[in-house]
Order: structure tokens, then C-alpha cells, then sequence
């Protein structure tokens, strides 16, 4: 998920201030309405390395990267047929 400048910059702020009760919020709101599991990661070129999150996954979840900048990124672990709506919602979420 590349998104403009703008988007960047929100993301970078909300690192900065209240980002881990808001990751916090998102990861419990798509779970509740989506049965999906998302995960902070940190992104070293190509390699994706864990920072928070669910790790019990569970069984059967489809598995996508979205990108929010060239150092971060949010792994979403959904049903495939939910995954549209959650990945919308991680985008209005954190790229505003």
C-alpha cells in the first residue's frame, strides 16, 4: 500500500504519539468484525520482522502485506472473502 506523501507523514506522526493504543483499537475492532489478526512489522528490504501484535493465528487465514511506508508495514492474517473490507480499513485507518 503506497501511498502519497501525505500518507506517510500521518503514519510517522501517529508512531510518534499515540500509535500503540491506536494499533491496539484497529487490531481489536477487525478482529471483533472481520475474524482478522494484524501484526506491526518493520520492513528491511525485502524481510518483514515482527514488532506487535497477535501472534496465535488462526488456522485457514489468508495472509497480505500492506506496506505504509518504506520502513513499516501491517501484516493482516483474514478469511479471503473479509480481506477487501479489512484492507480498506487499515488503509482509512492509518494513511489518512
Amino acid at each position: 500500500m503506497k501511498e502519497s506523501k501525505k500518507g506517510r507523514e500521518t503514519f510517522i506522526f501517529k508512531m510518534e504519539s499515540k500509535f500503540p493504543e491506536k494499533f491496539d483499537e484497529i487490531a481489536r475492532r477487525l478482529k471483533k468484525e472481520h475474524g482478522a489478526v494484524i501484526q506491526l512489522s518493520e520492513i528491511y528490504g525485502k524481510r518483514w520482522s515482527y514488532i506487535k501484535g497477535d501472534k496465535n493465528i488462526p488456522p485457514g487465514l489468508t495472509a497480505e502485506r500492506l506496506e505504509l511506508d518504506s520502513s513499516a508495514g501491517i501484516v493482516i492474517y483474514c478469511d479471503p472473502l473479509q480481506l477487501p473490507e479489512a484492507r480498506e480499513k487499515l488503509k482509512d485507518f492509518f494513511c489518512e
